[in-house]
């Protein structure tokens, strides 16, 4: 036998089922959380860009209502000399008069809300000198340093168009401006001349977009930026290298002063918005609900475990109660397995486990019985032949004077009868070929035809491929002793004897019967009864020598009877092939 290798238990197995489980599981929630969070990075550009828009639409539209606001100095030629601007800047006087001053301030103040950024609207004259309106109801005199502005200039030559100019600090005399501010500026023109005369500008200041983020769409730690071509006009400053990075790209991750922020940026014609967003804010609610999913995972694995543990337990339990029980069939320990509580496979097994006891508890009692009958029957032979030579020397006797005093037939018989004895007694348990069988029954044939004369027949028929079957010492005697002992119907009647022995495929049959007086039904049945072992006859030979085929060639094997009153006796013997060796 193989020597056993160690092999993986059972707990061990299921261990991995969980160990497999709980990465399964865990896969899925790395791959859940990757997707929560590009899902949810998503869904933030999409607002930001959003806000981004809704930014530069509130700007944009102030600027279009700016350009709608220059317009006003425009007038038909029919009013020319009415119109107090055109009447101003036509004469160049050194100072504006009292009534230009109000109706410029009466005309232009409601303006200011109509433009949610407004911070000033002004008009000027050629030489520079304007009139400059504030939100806060009130206006002042001022001259402008920046007559060869781009601004300016453009606004000369669009002859009555609007334009849009970046200006600084510097573009106004006494407005210290520390961020470029956008105005939209109109050459006021002369219908009839179409010359210019002067200039008309509407500054916005993003100043309040930062608070409309903050108030409307910022989150926390976001911030923005708006450009105008390629100057910051609102919103965070950044660096120039920072910007240059991002040039071109409408959404990326980025490193600012040592952390990640998530850019979005639209652009809107010479405009562009771009707004920054932590990426830790952005993976907050990703990572939240991954975390709520994850604690709901952690509650689901383990109540798996527990439940898992639970059906190790039972599982395990009675697999170790078996494995108890088979340890102990090495020493003879044949208890049976309690079955309370199995699980119903288990509960299979373990039945098939104790019927397999029971069998070989059987069997060992029944072999411990075999034993203890062999050794008996051993013991009574014994005993049997303590006076064997005595029996065998006397009968040598009698067939010596029988024969000196010429009486053949007692002398014939002694001599039969001695190898007879001497055949029967001596080594009962060995085993013979069927022809030596058959040539000693001739002679105990031959030895009680002197008694029953003719009136005793006998046919033997046996196949030729038989002779060398192995067979029990004594086997044809006892039947045919029975049939001469209860066969012959009275004292005058003959009584014909026949064996018939042949082979069937494995197996090798011989019949021994008579044409005597059978016996009843009931008597056949107390026979059939005897030879299965539950009742005890007077029938010992029968029952010595199915019990010895038995105990030779296995319980498979043995004797049968049929028999029918007034029509004789037949009686069946089966065995296995099996050649006789001498060696036996």
């Amino acid at each position: 036998m193989k020597k056993n290798k160690s092999r993986p238990l059972i707990k061990t197995q299921l261990a991995k089922i969980v160990v497999i489980q709980v990465a399964i599981l865990l896969a899925f929630l790395v791959l859940f959380t990757v997707k929560e969070t590009d899902q949810t990075l998503l869904i933030w550009r999409n607002t930001n860009a959003r806000t981004c828009q809704s930014l530069l639409n509130e700007y944009q539209s102030d600027l279009k209502q700016a350009a709608a606001v220059t317009a006003y100095p425009v007038q038909p030629t029919v009013r020319v000399q009415t119109d107090s601007i055109y009447n101003e800047f036509s004469h160049q006087p050194q100072e504006y008069s009292q009534a230009f001053k109000m109706k410029i301030y009466s005309d232009l103040k409601s303006w200011f809300t109509s433009g949610r950024f407004f911070s000033k609207i002004a008009v000027y004259d050629m030489e520079g000198r304007g009139l400059v309106l504030m939100p806060a109801n009130n206006y002042y005199v001022e001259e402008t340093t920046e007559l060869q502005a781009d601004w300016y200039q453009q606004a000369l030559d669009g002859k009555g168009s609007a334009v849009i100019g970046l200006y600084t600090s510097t573009d106004y005399m006494g407005n210290a401006i520390a961020d470029p501010q956008l105005l939209v500026a109109r050459s006021i023109v002369r219908a009839e001349q179409m010359k210019s005369i002067g200039i008309m500008t509407v500054t916005v200041d993003l100043g309040d977009l930062e608070r409309v983020f903050s108030e409307q769409f910022a989150q926390p730690g976001q911030s923005f930026t708006i450009f105008y071509g390629n100057k910051q006009i609102a919103g965070e400053k950044i660096k120039e290298s920072e910007r240059e990075n991002i040039q071109g790209k409408e959404s990326r991750i980025l490193l600012r002063d040592g952390k990640l922020y998530d850019l979005q940026h639209v652009r809107a014609g010479e405009f562009s918005c771009m707004i920054y967003t932590p990426l830790s804010q952005i993976l907050l609610g990703g990572v939240s609900f991954s975390l709520f999913m994850f604690a709901i995972v952690v509650v689901l694995l383990m109540c798996l475990t527990v439940a898992i543990i639970h059906i190790v337990h039972q599982i395990n339990g009675p697999m170790q109660k078996l494995v108890e029980i088979c340890e102990g069939m090495k020493a003879n320990d044949l208890v049976e397995i309690d079955d309370f509580g199995m699980p119903q496979e288990l509960w299979t097994l373990t039945a098939a486990i104790n019927r397999m006891l029971a069998r070989v508890r059987h069997l060992i009692d029944e072999n411990y019985s075999i034993k203890l009958e062999a050794k008996n029957t051993e013991l009574q032979l014994l005993r049997s032949q303590i006076n064997p030579h005595y029996l065998y020397n006397t009968l040598e006797y009698i067939h010596v004077a029988a024969y000196n005093k010429k009486d053949y037939d007692v002398s014939r018989m002694a001599e039969l009868l001695g190898k007879n004895l001497q055949y029967g007694l001596r080594d009962t348990n060995r085993t013979v070929s069927l022809s030596t069988e058959l040539e000693k029954f001739r002679e105990y044939f031959d030895l009680v035809s002197y008694h029953y004369q003719e009136r005793a027949q006998l046919a033997v028929f046996f196949e030729d491929g038989i002779m060398d079957q192995e067979v029990i010492k004594l086997l044809l005697q006892p039947l045919v002793e029975n049939a001469l002992k209860y066969g012959f119907r009275d004292s005058q009647t003959k009584l014909r004897i026949e064996m018939l022995g042949y082979r069937r495929e494995d197996c090798v049959y011989i019949t021994v019967s008579d044409d005597g007086a059978g016996m009843s039904s009931s008597k056949l049945h107390i026979i059939r009864e005897t030879l299965k072992g539950r009742e005890q006859t007077n029938s010992i030979g029968l029952q010595n020598v199915n019990r010895r085929l038995k105990l030779v060639f296995g319980e498979a094997y043995g004797l049968s009877v049929e028999s029918k009153q007034g029509e004789g006796t037949s009686v069946l013997i089966c065995m296995p092939y099996r050649p006789w060796k001498e060696d036996k």
